[in-house]
Order: C-alpha cells, then sequence, then structure tokens
C-alpha cells in the first residue's frame, strides 16, 4: 500500500514540476514575442517620423502602409489576446508577401511574422491550459 501511494505522490510531483517548467517556459516567450513587437512598433514609429518625403503615394504604396497599419494594430492587440492578434499578423504578413514576393527574401520582412508564431503558439498553450 505504502508503495502505490509513493508512486501516485512521486508521478503528482513530476506533473506539478513539468507544469511549473512549462509554464515559466511560455512566460518566456511570451515575453519575447512582447519585446519583438515593441521594437518592430518603435522602429516603424521612428521611420514614419523622420521620413520627410512629400512625393504623392501611388494606390499599392497606401495599401502597403495601410497593411504595415494593420499589422502594428496585431502587434498591439497580440498584448492582450495572442491568438487573434497573432492571426492578424500572420495575414497580413501573407498579404505583404504576395502583393510583392520580393520581400519573401528580405530577412527582416520575417521578425513580424516570427513575433506572430510566438503569440500564436503561447495563445495555443494558453487555451490548453484552460
Amino acid at each position: 500500500m505504502n508503495v502505490i501511494f509513493y508512486e501516485l505522490v512521486s508521478v503528482q510531483f513530476r506533473m506539478i514540476k513539468s507544469s511549473s517548467n512549462m509554464k515559466r517556459t511560455i512566460k518566456i516567450i511570451r515575453w519575447v514575442a512582447r519585446s519583438l513587437s515593441v521594437i518592430i512598433i518603435l522602429f516603424h514609429a521612428l521611420s514614419f517620423l523622420g521620413d520627410n518625403s512629400m512625393n504623392r503615394l501611388i494606390a499599392s504604396d497606401i495599401l502597403k502602409l495601410v497593411l504595415w497599419g494593420i499589422l502594428l494594430v496585431g502587434l498591439v492587440i497580440a498584448w492582450k489576446w495572442e491568438r487573434t492578434g497573432s492571426l492578424i499578423i500572420l495575414g497580413v504578413t501573407l498579404l505583404q508577401f504576395i502583393i510583392n514576393p520580393v520581400l519573401i527574401t528580405v530577412w527582416v520582412m520575417w521578425i513580424a511574422p516570427f513575433t506572430g508564431f510566438l503569440f500564436f503558439f503561447v495563445g495555443l498553450r494558453m487555451e490548453k491550459e484552460k
């Protein structure tokens, strides 16, 4: 009887310990994603403030700027609702790659979708815990 009890307690302790490690890992991933989102938002804010060009924008440029604006909103939304924000980020990135396929080869363009994948992973894990 004592052996069975010991085994049950041992299994429970290992489950608690692994669950604690998983929560810690999820917390780290969440803060990495949030940090990347702040860096992306600050970079774009600085680039918009520093742009002094007074050239007229054509329709494709306006569309690209609107998509970037939606992506930035998705980054902000992902702080509260990870899955919703990540789907916005990934969807906008996909649209940008469809509109301008050359962007696929630019490594900087992969930072936002990487952040979106991190938020999506956190959202999935949080849903599984509920």
